[in-house]
């Protein structure tokens, strides 16, 4: 059996070609994402080519073992090339490597029963998620602003009127990494409350969409009176309120102008 130390894949959803060098030839491919990079392997030429079809190629320093370094392809076009062990079980022993290109963001549907759709800041197009799904986000302009609106509909539905409203742009960055409770109107007459998980591994970042149970909770453990919850910041959004009455518990969340908020809570006793 011969093994090859080094093998690339292509998991960035884009058609990628790994060049000898800038205008090469392309490498030896295995199917359709899986190259054999030796011809660059070398410790005295560590650099790697990525070519997208209309950009120009890009060149990368191959990255350690266990180590990722940044692609940009273009200015729409992100991903993250990672070096990981191939278990030597596998190869009998050998020490192989995996050098794999991935998006740097990716977007992720938890949610039951709803579609989440995620869009640039800017731009009119989204991409849309059914429960239980995910994708690659690559940004659909270079020149707008790198922000992301999230929104939601009931499943299978198109169309304008079928989306509610998108809310307040945020950065994916590494000062946005946390959980945001977040009210949406699924329709005009049905609110839908998720957590939107920003994360964080290395240089790639993950939006996931999670249902109203890992949202903050509120219990009124009062025998008699009902409460009415909102945020500071969202006491004039009527679909930002929330009742919980006696011996209950309810999850809460922040209106989608303000979702990125740090106000405080007020609770009314009623």
């Amino acid at each position: 059996v011969v093994y090859a130390k080094r093998w690339f894949a292509n998991a960035s959803g884009l058609d990628v070609a790994l060049l000898h060098k800038p205008l090469g030839p392309e490498l030896p491919a295995f199917g359709h994402d899986f190259w054999l990079p030796a011809a660059i392997t070398s410790e005295e030429d560590p650099l790697a080519c990525f070519s997208l079809p209309g950009h120009d190629p890009v060149e990368v320093i191959w990255p350690g073992l266990g180590e990722s370094a940044e692609v940009v392809l273009s200015l729409k076009h992100r991903c993250v090339v990672k070096a990981e062990p191939i278990s030597t079980t596998a190869t009998f022993g050998v020490l192989c490597e995996l050098l794999t290109l991935v998006p740097s963001l990716m977007i992720f549907n938890h949610v039951q029963d709803c579609e989440v759709g995620f869009r640039q800041h800017g731009c009119t197009e989204a991409l849309w998620l059914s429960t239980a799904s995910s994708a690659p986000l690559y940004w659909r302009s270079g020149g707008k602003s790198m922000k992301i609106e999230i929104a939601v509909r009931q499943h299978g539905a198109t169309g304008p009127a079928a989306t509610s409203p998108f809310c307040a742009p945020f950065e994916v960055a590494e000062h946005g990494i946390g959980a945001f409770p977040l009210v949406l109107m699924e329709s005009a007459s049905k609110r839908r409350l998720l957590c939107i998980q920003v994360d964080q591994c290395g240089q790639i970042f993950t939006i996931t969409a999670a249902g109203e149970a890992s949202c903050h909770q509120i219990t009124n453990r009062h025998p008699c009176l009902v409460l009415d919850a909102c945020f500071v910041e969202d006491e004039m959004e009527p679909p930002s309120h929330f009742v919980i009455p006696c011996g209950t518990q309810l999850a809460l969340g922040r209106g989608g102008s303000s979702w990125q908020a740090r106000g405080k809570l007020v609770v009314a006793l009623g």
